[in-house]
């Protein structure tokens, strides 16, 4: 028989590998593996392969001795072989007409990965670098790269081999190696039952369930099967390594007893302490013995009468021992789309994407995705969680975002299995649900629920559900119908983020007593008028966003949220209390900046005192100046002061030394002081809609040359925004920079086209303007050349340059759209004003040429424009016209039906033809109005085409 790549990497490596081992001998008994040969009466025989050609199968019985006889088996007979490395081949047996059976493999071809997994499919196509093939019984089309192949076996025989990277195929070695030699170790090493009594039992476990252990004594008879209750079980240690903990030893218990006080002291219960999150890798499933070791905890005493003693506070959360894998780490992960392709390699799931699927129900595949992590079953639709979720031993994300949930409840589920679910984070985003059950809060490890736009306007309470032992820390609210704050979560013992924006909550009254862990809590987009004292018991709170509220002022109490550190403010806030700048710890304060002009008058001094700010945000406060004592805030480094309508800035701004973003935009801010320079750590300066001067900005650019300047540009009519200046380039633009200073205008021109070649177009014209505008060089080379590269700027008619400016040179949709904006093609414009200028020397004159010729051809490509203006609305008038006459006839039909059904005295009729002809009558007319404007303005076309020609003509001959 042909030895095959596919025979030497599933037979011959097995047998090298437990070699390896040493899996040869045992007992002086030859030992190899155990493959099993399917048969097709159902039957299956336990063997070792030892060859398969076109008509036999060719074996050993296992166990064997050195004296076993080869046997074979007829391939007629066999309907698959499952070898002990995992491989599956399969065959197919036809009987033709004439009676004769021929067994064959099936028909698809098999894809050999260098990870070990086998891909059933049909194999479309094969180039250089990647296969592209389908799946059985799937319509999706996939690529995979050859370097992560070994080979490709044809449906027809053929059999293809790839050279995959030595590393990868190490690695597949090592695995490979790694299982042998743990098969290895449990074959030849008994399973350990330590007893409670401290006896031990050395056996093979067959199986575990809910009350005992099922054995074979090692040394025994193999077919005698005993058994051994749980509780009598201390520990039970596998032959592969592994070990399971049922119940603390009777010693320990002992131990532990006699350490025991005779009279527990009441104690205050510390704060509780959130959950512990532990980056981690899912467990592979590879045996069939449980998935993960269980730590023990003392087994519960019998109920003894004993005297009472004095209640002991409830000891603090435990950490959450759950190894939970971050959520960016996953979307990392490549999603497995299609549920066909994962049911080949169900334990390498880890991330199943099944979005817009119409699925009704979980698929039954899931249940076997032992590895899952994270399933996203957006845009299905379910009705209800799928409880089977709670099952996967190492799920952990779940998505359900539309999918039309009208149910979110865990009622008449175990609490044990709740407790042990790995779930950690829920997102059943717009979704239909209008309540929600406390029983989800009793999910062992959830931490994170998003439930945002659904039509929650409550929570069911289940007298079972106990908080006390949640980690949950994050719950989002966002856009339901609650009406008040949910005090049923007040008991949560990890609670720290909590969002009920855009709901309907009035007031905050006593709810919020308790929540003794929240630390963020979002009510912004509420009705919010009114909060009571008892909020200020928060004593946990870290952050408060009462943007988009009705809110006007804050109590003196709000000082006693010590711990406060991020507050926004609505914009119908107007007065700060005396005792706001007691908040020490806030870092960041911002007003609603959605509302311009807000009800603050002036400055609030109060915020002076809090000097941790890091962030200030009073954008749309009508305080019209800025304090000099501003300069207190010395740890500030965001200050956003837009729509403030400030005039000037005070020298003070500029000392702040940790500053980065300065945002001043929409105010009325001419020129800002030199010592912006002193700004140093200055990131970023927004001045858009402000009316900076063209000389104060270049100084700007000269101050801040490592910060990216945002601004408005009159001679553009819109915003720019300016790049930090190269690191590389920074010396030379000192020098230019100091040549300006000495009125230079080769350095001015320098920087014209450096700001142009960085598309800063603003700049750059402001540059040109300081040598064109300058009186003394009118007519000289320099000036029209500046003039000429403003001009070149604007003469973008093909949008090429990335702006969009009113000002820019275009075409003309019709004769309206000339009329009203050919007077701000400054392109055009500027070309016509070289041409009337004197040059004074040979640069001068050969700018004023190019500028010439610019011109003449605007003017020829602007009558090309409107030459086809004229030939549409010549076309509109023929169809105007023609429209006219059939309106005409329309009305002169309502008429004459009107006629005849006066004659027969038909009022129906009389109507018909009234209507029929007013409003034939009244559209001719329209199309005839129509008509005469286009005529009207055709004649003025043809004069303005004549016009722009006999320029154009004039222009080039100069």
């Amino acid at each position: 028989m042909k030895t095959t790549f596919t025979d030497s990497l599933f037979r011959k490596n097995w047998t090298m590998l437990c070699a390896v081992a040493g899996l040869h001998l045992m007992g002086g008994q030859l030992l190899r593996a155990q493959d099993i040969i399917y048969k097709a009466a159902g039957d299956s025989i336990v063997s070792s392969v030892d060859e398969v050609n076109d008509d036999e199968v060719l074996y050993f019985n296992v166990p064997t001795t050195k004296g076993s006889v080869r046997r074979k088996l007829s391939v007629k007979e066999v309907s698959k072989i499952k070898y002990a490395n995992g491989y599956v081949e399969l065959f197919e047996s036809t009987t033709l007409s004439s009676g004769r059976t021929v067994t064959s493999a099936l028909a698809f071809d098999v894809i050999y990965t260098v990870s070990g997994s086998e891909l059933k499919a049909k194999v479309l196509e094969v180039d250089e670098s990647s296969v592209t093939y389908s799946l059985l019984n799937s319509k999706t089309v996939d690529k995979i790269a050859t370097d992560r192949l070994i080979g490709i076996r044809y449906a027809n025989g053929y059999e293809e081999a790839y050279n995959a990277p030595a590393a990868l195929k190490q690695k597949a070695a090592a695995q490979a190696l790694a299982a042998a030699s743990q098969k290895a170790s449990a074959v030849l090493n008994p399973d350990v039952i330590k007893l409670d009594n401290g006896k031990e039992i050395k056996a093979r476990i067959q199986e575990v369930d809910e009350l005992n252990i099922y054995f074979t004594p090692f040394d025994g008879d193999a077919g005698k099967r005993e058994a051994i209750a749980l509780e009598k079980v201390f520990k039970v240690m596998y032959a592969n390594g592994y070990e399971e903990t049922y119940a603390v030893s009777k010693k320990a218990l002992a131990k532990e007893e006699a350490a025991e006080e005779p009279e527990a002291k009441p104690s205050k219960a510390p704060e509780p302490k959130p959950a512990k999150v532990v980056e981690a890798k899912p467990a592979k499933v590879a045996e069939p013995k449980p998935e993960k070791e269980k730590i023990a905890k003392a087994a519960p005493k019998r109920a003894e009468p004993a005297e009472k003693k004095p209640a002991v506070a409830a000891a603090p959360l435990a950490p959450q021992e759950l190894a939970v894998i971050r959520l960016t780490d996953v979307l990392k992960k490549e999603p497995i789309t299609s549920l066909q392709k994962a049911a080949f390699e169900p334990m390498s799931v880890e991330y199943l994407d099944l979005r817009s699927n119409n699925l009704k129900a979980l698929p039954a595949e899931v249940k076997n995705f032992k590895n899952l992590v994270a399933i996203n079953l957006s845009k299905n639709n379910l009705r209800k969680f799928p409880v089977e979720l709670l099952d996967l031993p190492n799920l952990q994300y779940v998505w359900l975002d539309e999918t039309g949930l009208q149910s979110l409840s865990f009622e008449g589920e175990p609490l044990e299995k709740l407790k042990k679910s790995h779930i950690v984070f829920i997102s059943a985003k717009s979704n239909r649900l209008t309540r929600v059950s406390s029983s989800v809060f009793g999910l062992g490890n959830l931490q994170e629920l998003k439930l945002n736009n659904n039509q929650i306007s409550g929570i069911t309470w289940d007298k079972k559900t106990d908080l006390s032992q949640s980690y949950l820390q994050s719950i989002d609210f966002q856009s339901n119908r609650l009406s008040s704050l949910p005090v049923e979560l007040k008991d949560l013992p990890s609670l720290t983020e909590l969002s009920l924006s855009n709901n309907n909550i009035k007031s905050l009254d006593k709810e919020t007593a308790g929540f003794k862990t929240l630390k963020s809590l979002k009510l912004n987009s509420n009705p919010l008028k009114k909060i009571t004292p008892q909020f200020y018991q928060l004593s946990a709170i870290e952050e408060v966003d009462l943007n988009q509220t009705q809110l006007t002022s804050l109590p003196d109490s709000v000082s006693k949220l010590s711990r406060l550190k991020v507050l926004v403010l609505p914009g119908t806030f107007a007065t700060f209390p005396a005792d706001f700048g007691r908040l020490k710890l806030l870092t960041e304060l911002r007003l609603n900046n959605s509302t311009p002009y807000s009800k603050i008058q002036q400055f609030p001094a109060a915020v002076l005192s809090c000097q941790r700010l890091r962030t200030l945000d009073l954008s749309g406060a009508d305080i019209k100046a800025l304090p000099g004592e501003i300069a207190k805030l010395k740890r500030l480094e965001n200050l956003y002061l837009s729509n403030c309508r400030l005039s000037t800035l005070p020298e003070e701004l500029f000392t702040l030394p940790r500053l980065k973003v300065l945002d001043l935009s929409n105010n009325k801010i001419t020129q800002v002081s030199k010592s912006v320079a002193e700004l140093n750590s200055l990131e970023n300066l927004n001045l858009t809609d402000s009316p900076v001067e063209g000389a104060s900005l270049l100084s700007l650019r000269r101050s801040l040359p490592s910060a990216q300047i945002e601004y408005f540009d009159d001679d553009f009519g819109l915003n720019f925004t300016s790049a930090p200046l190269p690191a590389n380039k920074l010396s030379n633009f000192k020098r230019l920079f100091a040549a300006c200073d000495q009125g230079s205008p080769a350095a001015y021109v320098e920087l014209g086209d450096f700001f142009n070649s960085s598309k800063d177009y603003g700049l750059a014209v402001k540059a040109y303007r300081v040598v064109a505008e300058n009186p003394r060089l009118a007519g000289t080379g320099k000036s029209m050349a500046c003039l000429l590269s403003i001009a070149e700027i604007y003469d973008d008619v093909d949008n090429v340059k990335p702006y969009t400016s009113p000002y820019k040179r275009k075409r003309y949709a019709d004769y309206d759209d000339y009329l009203n904006t050919s007077a701000n093609n400054k392109a055009f414009q500027s070309y016509l004003a070289i041409t009337k200028v004197n040059p004074l020397d040979p640069v001068a004159r050969q700018a004023q040429k190019k500028a010439s010729a610019r011109a003449s051809i605007i003017c020829n490509e602007i009558a090309e424009n409107l030459e086809k203006i004229f030939e549409r609305n010549t076309a509109e008038i023929e169809r105007l016209i023609q429209g006219s006459g059939d309106m005409q006839n329309l009305s002169a039909g309502g008429e004459k039906i009107m006629n005849d059904a006066v004659v027969d005295n038909s009022e129906a009729g009389a109507a018909v033809g009234a209507v029929l002809s007013i409003f034939g009558s009244v559209a001719a007319t329209a199309k005839e109005d129509k008509s005469e404007k286009y005529k009207s303005q055709n004649v003025r076309l043809k004069s303005d085409i004549s016009s722009l020609k006999a320029q154009a003509t004039q222009l080039a001959a100069n």
